[in-house]
């Protein structure tokens, strides 16, 4: 009922104008029997005559007048919002909200945030930093990035770059320590431990013949912080296993070094980066350039990957 009063009001707008149905029917490409039927409707709802009709035409009622005034400014409202929807739907702007795993933001994310806006100058970007589960709708993010095997099913999701995983130490501490030839030597290293509370973990890695080898470490430090367990490895503190966008600078450069290159390490967190949203058919342009900003910028193979070739 409200559409269709609202709507009414706006043929009556028309009608008050052109001065005809058949004017205001030939306007919109409708019959005129059509907006004689709306008038009718909004006559009935209002429950006075708003038209005087004649064979030349049709002029406002003294009421009809008063109601005017008011549907036009209804009017003109209606074609703001029509405009301000095609603003947002033809081109980027509008705040955009991002979230994104700490290191992963803090390396990769924060360094491209002056390019994207000298790009897209209308979007105003809100990054949140936080490795806790964001419900998307909830939260009333745009976009989530996310580092999963397994994102949740209610979310559109586009691949962004895999995520690769190396065991590193610090030049310092393999040169004052035993060499590790297989996965199982790890046992007799100090390990950095991903989490929270316990002495040990479990590391796995496939090896060279596609076989699944798990390895009971120990360490005497562990953190919840992929930065910190980086930190900590550079300090020559143990072994670590951590994400290749953490730690490529630094093996890049020589501060930490690659062991046992031949196996793959299974990371904690997933192997694919993410970019998440809820399904929308019209996804926002503010939203849609963001990802493929991210995606011109890491390609198909993400440049922290480049310091194994």
């Amino acid at each position: 009922m409200v559409t269709n009063y609202l709507d009414d009001l706006i043929v009556f707008v028309r009608v008050v104008e052109l001065k005809t149905f058949a004017a205001v029917a030939e306007n919109l490409g409708l019959p005129p029997s059509v907006i004689s039927k709306q008038i009718t409707r909004l006559e009935k709802n209002v429950g006075a005559r708003l038209l005087n009709r004649t064979t030349h035409g049709v002029s406002p009622t003294e009421i009809g007048r008063a109601i005017y005034e008011h549907a036009y400014n209804i009017f003109l409202e209606s074609k703001a919002i029509d405009g301000l929807v095609s603003d947002f739907q033809s081109e980027p702007l509008g705040l955009l909200r991002v979230t994104s795993p700490v290191a992963f933001g803090n390396a990769h994310i924060v360094p491209l945030i002056a390019e994207f806006q000298k790009r897209n100058p209308k979007v105003l970007l809100s990054l949140e930093l936080n490795n806790q589960y964001i419900d998307v709708a909830e939260d009333g993010v745009d976009l989530v990035l996310r580092i999963t095997n397994d994102l949740k099913q209610n979310l559109m999701a586009r691949p962004l770059a895999k995520i690769r995983y190396v065991l590193c130490a610090s030049p310092n501490y393999l040169n004052a320590h035993r060499a590790l030839d297989t996965p199982e030597d790890l046992r007799k290293h100090k390990c950095l431990i991903y989490g929270r509370c316990r002495a040990h973990d479990m590391w796995h890695f496939i090896d060279e013949a596609g076989t699944k080898i798990s390895v009971k470490v120990m360490g005497g430090i562990v953190a919840n912080s992929t930065e910190a367990l980086r930190t900590l490895a550079l300090q020559d503190q143990g072994i670590a296993l951590l994400p290749l966008f953490s730690v490529g600078e630094d093996i890049k450069k020589g501060n930490l070094r690659v062991i046992l290159p031949t196996v793959i390490p299974q990371g904690q967190f997933g192997n694919m980066l993410y970019a998440a949203y809820l399904p929308n058919p019209f996804l926002p342009p503010k939203v849609r350039v963001f990802i493929d900003f991210l995606v011109e910028r890491f390609g198909d193979e993400p440049y922290w990957d480049s310091v194994l070739k």
